[in-house]
């Protein structure tokens, strides 16, 4: 065998060897402290993403795993969790929910920034603070909801760029001070309320039915209405009223569906069927307006 040969088949040898570490899966761990009494843990697979578990208890100081922070896909926080530092979960865009523990006093600036896949955030009560930006560029968070009565010391920018129509909702107890607390009060805020859901049962895509307006903290009473299509008429609500709009007392979470029909008419023709004579044509219910046209030998002719 020449030495050219021997060359090409360890060539080939080696190749098939990267080929076969760059196919299998990297499983990945790291380790260490973020706070005096706290410590953490990402470990997954490259190509399935990572999940950070945090042990211990008391105040958050640093976030050694921010730097895989795009590819942290689950975060587990312990009840003891006092704070959270700046930064902590920062351009964590595979990240789907997170769920704050109840004693946590403070949120730190930027902690969940660009968290751009986070739909809803909960607040628990004992939040006294949270820092500038903490929440911004979270672009599909529409739904935030603040236990604390007392509004929290709230720093600049810290729901922009969030998702669209984005709504805070806050406990009834503390809804006017938030309505003029700083950094709150140019946001919308609503009241931690039972909530009220309409449907529409329909054959096609035309009849609806919408809430006109909400339940709020200063009263329990939603109004909502249906609207039929063309040649249709609503029938009841799914609580059997008839009433359209309908004004609904609302103290539990509530689901209401819009049943419709067909239109369907009577037309009662009176009078003699000669020549010259009145036709006259009454519809049931009153006040419908159908279309109708008298034939003639088979020749429409113009309403009577």
């Amino acid at each position: 065998m020449s030495k050219i040969d021997s060359f090409k088949k360890i060539k080939h040898l080696l190749l098939s060897v990267m080929l076969m570490a760059t196919a299998a899966p990297c499983f990945a761990q790291l380790l260490g402290n973020c706070g005096t009494t706290l410590s953490y843990n990402v470990e997954g697979w490259y190509d399935g993403g990572y999940t950070l578990t945090i042990s211990g208890y008391g105040t958050m100081t640093s976030a050694p795993w921010s730097g895989l922070n795009s590819r942290i896909v689950s975060v587990e926080l312990p009840v003891g969790l006092t704070s959270i530092v700046e930064n902590a979960f920062n351009g964590c865009t595979n990240l789907p929910s997170i769920n704050i523990p109840a004693n946590v006093t403070s949120i730190g600036a930027n902690a969940f920034s660009g968290c751009s896949n986070l739909p809803s955030i909960i607040i628990p009560a004992n939040v006294e603070s949270i820092g500038a930006n903490a929440f911004s560029g979270c672009s599909k968070l529409t739904s935030v909801t603040v236990w604390a009565t007392t509004p929290p010391t709230l720093g600049p920018n810290v729901f922009q760029n969030t998702g669209p129509n984005i709504a805070v909702r806050v406990d009834c107890g503390g809804f006017n001070a938030y309505q003029t607390a700083p950094n709150w009060s140019g946001l919308t805020i609503k009241g931690i309320l039972p909530s009220i859901t309409v449907a529409w049962s329909s054959s096609n895509d035309v009849d609806t039915a919408i809430l006109i307006a909400e339940n709020t903290c200063s009263t329990d009473n939603a109004v909502i209405e249906a609207f039929p299509a063309p040649h249709r008429r609503f029938e009841r609500w799914s609580n059997g009223s008839t009433n359209n709009p309908d004004t609904i007392l609302v103290t539990q979470d509530t689901t209401l569906t819009a049943f419709f029909v067909d239109n369907t008419f009577t037309v009662t023709v009176s009078g003699t069927a000669e020549v010259d004579s009145t036709l006259t044509a009454i519809v049931s219910p009153a006040g419908a307006t159908v279309t109708y046209h008298w034939k003639a030998n088979g020749d429409t002719i113009p309403n009577a």
